[in-house]
C-alpha cells in the first residue's frame, strides 16, 4: 500500500491569505464619508468632555460648599483625630494648639519623667 501524504498549509500563511481575501470584500467609505464620520466622533468626544467637566465642577463646588457649611455650623466639633494614641499618660497635662484655619488640636505634654510615652502628632488636620 502506498501512503498519500496530504500537505497542510502553514496556519500563519493560511490566516494571512484568508484575511487578504476578506479585506477585498470590504466596502470602504468614500473620502467625504470618512471625514464626516471622523468629525462626528470628535464632536461627540468634545461634548462628552464638556458634560463630564461640568459635572466635575458642580460636584467640586457642592463638596466645598458642604465643607464650608460644616465649618460655620459648629467649628468646635472639627478637631484633629489623626494623632496616634499610646498608653495613657500619667501626670501629663494637655494643651490646645491653634492650627491653620481656626482649628485647634489637643496635644499631650508630659511631665518630663516619661518622654517615650508621648503620642506623635502627624497626619492631615481636618478643616
Amino acid at each position: 500500500m502506498s501512503e498519500i501524504k496530504v500537505r497542510k498549509a502553514n496556519p500563519a500563511v493560511e490566516y494571512i491569505q484568508e484575511s487578504y481575501l476578506e479585506m477585498k470584500k470590504v466596502t470602504w467609505p468614500t473620502r467625504n464619508q470618512a471625514i464626516r464620520l471622523t468629525l462626528l466622533v470628535l464632536g461627540f468626544c468634545v461634548a462628552a468632555a464638556i458634560v463630564i467637566g461640568a459635572m466635575d465642577a458642580a460636584f467640586s463646588y457642592g463638596h466645598q460648599a458642604l465643607i464650608n457649611y460644616a465649618a460655620t455650623v459648629n467649628p468646635q466639633e472639627i478637631t484633629d483625630t489623626s494623632a496616634a494614641t499610646t498608653a495613657p499618660l500619667t501626670g501629663a497635662t494637655a494643651t490646645a494648639i491653634p492650627v491653620s484655619g481656626g482649628v485647634t488640636t489637643t496635644v499631650p505634654i508630659t511631665d518630663n519623667t516619661t518622654p517615650a510615652a508621648t503620642a506623635p502628632v502627624s497626619g492631615p488636620v481636618k478643616q
